[in-house]
């Protein structure tokens, strides 16, 4: 994916009524750490389609509540390359990790995901899938991962068939029994 390109995509940003649900979300403590907190909703999805890219936008429920307007993480999708970068933008740097594998606060995995209709609708759509949530879009960042692992070994693999190609096969009467 071309990083300049995607730079001057504009990421979905927080809509005034979802900013109002996440400060309605009061965290509660967590049942197994007594430290820890646990909200209705830990992340908030927001999806947007442009320039035949998928869009995104990944809020934290403590940044919201806080009255944060830009995501942490913006994802771009893009199906017809068959790929998938993240950008963090606290850091400012591009991330090949998948959305399992981001660095996420320990209340996220007690706590649910939010997207509205719409962008379940959109992101079903892009993905062409019939369910639209966190695990689709992750099943599509595992699909490419393995599709590009696959690849890779095919490299290696079809060295060795090409020096193996000469070498002739066992002979009928060769008895596998040792």
């Amino acid at each position: 994916m071309k990083k300049k390109e995607l730079m001057i995509l504009v990421p979905p940003e927080m809509t005034p009524d979802l900013m109002e649900t996440a400060r309605q979300d009061t965290p509660v403590k967590s049942e197994h750490w007594a430290s820890d907190k646990k909200y209705k909703y830990g992340r908030y999805f927001l999806a947007k389609k442009e320039k035949g890219y998928l869009i995104v936008s990944v809020f934290l429920a403590q940044y919201v509540r806080a009255g944060a307007k830009y995501p942490t993480y913006v994802v771009y999708f893009d199906k017809k390359a068959d790929d998938f970068i993240t950008f963090e933008t606290d850091s400012g740097k591009w991330r090949e990790s998948m959305l399992s594998n981001l660095d996420w606060p320990r209340y996220i995995y007690a706590s649910g995901i939010y997207m509205s209709q719409q962008d379940e609708n959109l992101i079903q759509e892009y993905l062409k899938t019939e369910t639209a949530s966190y695990k689709e879009l992750d099943r599509f960042q595992r699909d490419v991962r393995e599709r590009r692992l696959l690849a890779r070994h095919k490299r290696k693999t079809d060295v060795w068939d090409a020096a193996m190609k000469p070498v002739p096969g066992l002979p009928k009467d060769w008895k596998s029994g040792f």
